[in-house]
């Protein structure tokens, strides 16, 4: 999906060229430019069986047709559009195990946990059941505005009010079905965040979201242990009560690398595990200038697309230049993200307002501003977003690849070299020389 070959042009000038077959463009620099493609190492071959076996021997749970047994209801929790989570392949072994105890299919719900995202169309909503199971079991979106269809389940040790949707909580049996993948400030994904933010309301997710957790040091991509948004989003879960819990880990191409079933803290834990040693990108030193983007699902829109530029921060220099390039088809994809911006002068003023009047969907503004205290200028290449917003977010804009790289360039300096690093996030980079 990502590759670079090197060329030489007639007048005898080596140049490499970077193909991003995702986005469906490609770009050349000189070869005396260009510094590395990071990308985690190439993948081991996954046999048909490891859904199956993950099913067969979870992690900490008996299987999921013994916990089934009888004449309940269940509701499955599982991610939006925004997640890129292979679901179809997972729903046929759920419902396979349900079905094994004695479920019937008509007493299942799945629930997408859509947070306080958009919700999932119902060409999304028949994409995640897939074609043996759509029309068969009831699915629709978590709401985490309608009060009357959530339940409070008290405050955590961090005294974030716990409110959840309410046809999980009355069920009998709890699911939920997410992907393993490094997180900008909960750490990882998966496992816990199926209900916090999936299934939590506005007001807990804004709690746990806020700034004092966001700007904890352990509130990091690739931190756990210590982390407190992980932590809170935990105790949150477990106040629910979560029965069962698949973690699939994704490959390069969005299909199932790994599968890891059981207990949702055990589960996960295992699942973080295995991921850390897959994910390994090591990097000899911070870049002057580094390429990247964030791929699908995530180019959808600005909001989502940010989380590339905050994963390859901490492998960019503190006078660097990050090049992010993103379709961005539905444009910023947040009305609360630029209204810090509204009327600052610098990064200073945006946290200093977010702390006074933080949403939800200013966490990206204020991860974002962090990177830009450092002094990382960003450019962006984001054909549906204009030039004006970009510029009131402190990003510099750029027409296309090709101009956004030569505007880092410029202000990198004289023979700073280019990398491109995509999808930084899923992957865990590891400064391994004298900036580690």
């Amino acid at each position: 999906m990502y590759s670079v070959e090197r060329s030489v042009r007639s007048e005898g000038e080596a140049s490499v060229r970077y193909v991003d077959a995702c986005e469906g463009l490609s770009v050349s620099v000189a070869e005396s430019r260009f510094g590395a493609l990071y990308l985690p190492s190439p993948e081991a071959a996954v046999g048909a069986g490891v859904v199956r076996n993950a099913f067969e021997r979870p992690v900490g749970t008996p299987r999921l047709r013994e916990i089934a047994k009888g004449d309940i209801t269940a509701s499955v929790l599982v991610s939006d559009a925004t997640r890129a989570v292979p679901t179809q392949a997972i729903v046929p072994y759920v419902m396979s195990e349900l079905q094994a105890g004695g479920l019937r299919p008509e007493n299942v719900t799945f629930i997408v946990a859509t947070g306080v995202h958009r919700p999932a169309t119902d060409e999304e909503m028949q994409r995640i059941l897939g074609p043996e199971w759509r029309g068969r079991v009831r699915i629709e979106n978590h709401d985490p505005y309608a009060e009357k269809r959530l339940a409070f389940l008290g405050a955590t040790t961090y005294g974030t009010p716990v409110s959840v949707n309410r046809r999980a909580y009355e069920s009998d049996l709890r699911i939920v079905i997410g992907k393993v993948e490094p997180h900008e400030f909960a750490g990882f994904s998966g496992g816990r965040k199926s209900v916090l933010p999936g299934i939590a309301s506005e007001k807990t997710i804004r709690a746990n979201h806020r700034p004092e957790m966001i700007l904890d040091p352990a509130a990091a991509i690739g931190v756990y242990d210590d982390n407190p948004v992980s932590r809170d989003m935990m105790e949150a879960a477990e106040m629910l009560g979560v029965h069962f819990c698949v973690n699939v880990l994704a490959d390069s191409a969005g299909g199932i690398a790994d599968v890891v079933c059981g207990d949702i803290r055990e589960s996960h834990e295992r699942a973080i595990d295995v991921l850390k040693k897959r994910i390994a990108v090591p990097f000899p030193s911070r870049c002057p200038v580094l390429v990247t983007t964030p791929g699908r699902p995530l180019n959808i829109n600005l909001y989502q697309s940010i989380k590339c530029i905050i994963a390859a921060a901490p492998v960019v220099a503190d006078d660097g230049v990050i090049v992010a390039y993103s379709e961005c088809a539905e444009g910023v994809g947040s009305v609360d993200m630029l209204r810090p911006y509204e009327n600052a002068r610098n990064a200073g003023d945006v946290i200093d307002f977010l702390l006074r009047n933080y949403e939800i969907q200013m966490d990206h503004s204020l991860l974002l501003s962090k990177i830009l205290q450092r002094g990382v200028r960003v450019v962006l290449v984001a054909p549906n977003v204009g030039d004006e917003t970009a510029k009131l977010m402190g990003l510099i804009p750029a027409g296309s690849l090709d101009d956004g790289i030569r505007i880092a360039a410029d202000l990198a300096g004289a023979g700073s070299r280019v990398s491109f690093f995509p999808c930084p996030q899923r992957c865990l980079p590891v400064l391994s020389g004298k900036d580690a």
